[in-house]
């Protein structure tokens, strides 16, 4: 009977040491488990921390210094100009060019800095500014249409020509009111009263044969056109010669 009991204390105690070591393993496990979840949360977050702090650190004095940096070299730029030069406008000594009717030269001064400074006004001569590439030049441009045509200046009747330079222009043809007349509406000759003289009495105009048909003088004969001139060889009498 008691070595019955005593076999039941030993169960009992083999059963509560069993359950003790349970236990505290356990809680050890626990305890790890806690420690390793606090230890990386710990680092993770210091880790963020860290990196978040020096990349946005970096970033913004890498962004903040390099636009500084490029600010600084465009004014400087924009002033100077790498030779120094303020507000240098042309790059080739002695090249030119048209400002309007004005043609410019690209002038050196003692500091050697470049610009463009006015020269001759072609408006002055009555022509136009022509430039390409680095050349202006005065030039003659034409005035009329074409050679041949005829137009009222007043008093005057003015035939398109071609110039010296080689451009059409607008020159005296007849002078109609040194004949006592006018230029007609069309222009393309005088109105020349003959009243009180006979028809087919004749007169000069210029290198122009005028015959009076009773009431005005009319065109006859241009001399012009027959490399004559028009001469007179009496009263009322006019032919080319």
């Amino acid at each position: 009977m008691k070595l019955h009991l005593m076999k039941w204390v030993v169960l009992v105690a083999l059963f509560a040491s069993c359950h003790a070591c349970q236990g505290a393993s356990k809680t050890d496990t626990d305890s790890e488990t806690d420690t390793a979840g606090d230890t990386g949360q710990d680092v993770a977050e210091d880790t963020s921390q860290d990196v978040a702090g020096d990349t946005a650190e970096d970033t913004g004095q890498d962004v903040t210094g390099d636009t500084a940096e490029d600010g600084a070299d465009v004014s400087t730029d924009d002033v100077t100009g790498e030779d120094g030069c303020a507000g240098e406008a042309c790059t080739e000594a002695g090249d030119t060019r048209c400002a309007d009717t004005v043609i410019e030269t690209c002038t050196s001064d003692a500091s050697g800095c470049l610009s463009w400074e006015p020269g001759t006004d072609c408006e002055e001569t009555g022509d136009v500014c022509i430039g390409s590439a680095g050349v202006a030049t005065c030039q003659c441009a034409d005035v009329c249409p074409a050679v041949g045509g005829l137009r009222c200046a007043s008093q005057v009747i003015e035939r398109c020509e071609t110039d010296a330079d080689g451009c059409l222009d607008w020159f005296v043809h007849l002078d109609c009111g040194a004949a006592g007349g006018d230029c007609n509406v069309a222009g393309t000759g005088c109105d020349i009263p003959c009243t009180g003289m006979e028809a087919g009495m004749m007169m000069c105009l210029g290198d122009l044969v005028l015959l009076c048909d009773g009431m005005s003088y009319a065109p006859f004969e241009d001399c012009e056109e027959s490399g004559e001139t028009c001469q007179v060889f009496g009263a009322g009498v006019a032919a080319c010669g």
